[in-house]
């Protein structure tokens, strides 16, 4: 299998990184691929815009990670879409609850719009030694393993 990616770096909202990936998805996607999408922090909650605002395409995984937007609007993450929506076949949300970070980020749990069309895991990695700044270190393995595992599936499937 060929790989076409990109790394979308968030901006103050999450529209002009929702907007950057759907300007990549339009210029690089041909029928039949397939789509992994991964986002930390406020990456997490553009992650899952993403997907909602291509609701006519396909995402095969989408992988979050400790989805916050810190101190950014109401409260600690007021602004954070926790619901995965129906096009997306698999998600995988990894999380902390620690709030001691200068930013107040901290991770919580998703949910499917429609559990018979997405499969969703929640993992709470909430743990002393399990920061918002480290989680993506420590969670490594997990997050890699269910990547790895997703392609190999697509790769079968092809």
């Amino acid at each position: 299998m060929e790989f076409v990616g990109t790394i979308i770096a968030p901006g103050l909202i999450s529209d002009s990184s929702v907007e950057t990936a759907s300007e990549f998805l339009n210029t690089n996607y041909e029928d039949g691929d397939k789509i992994i999408v991964y986002g930390y922090s406020y990456g997490g909650d553009a992650a899952v815009e993403f997907a909602e605002s291509v609701p006519d395409t396909k995402i095969d995984l989408v992988v979050t990670v400790d989805s916050s937007d810190g101190l950014i609007g109401a409260g600690v993450n007021a602004t954070v879409n926790q619901t995965i929506p129906t096009n997306t076949k698999e998600s995988l949300n990894v999380y902390q609850t620690d709030q001691t970070t200068k930013s107040g980020a901290d991770g919580q749990p998703h949910h499917a719009a429609d559990e018979k069309k997405t499969k969703e895991t929640n993992v709470d990695a909430s743990a002393p030694d399990v920061t918002h700044g480290n989680i993506q270190g420590k969670k490594k393995d997990l997050i890699q393993t269910t990547i790895n595992n997703t392609n190999q599936k697509l790769i079968i499937d092809s």
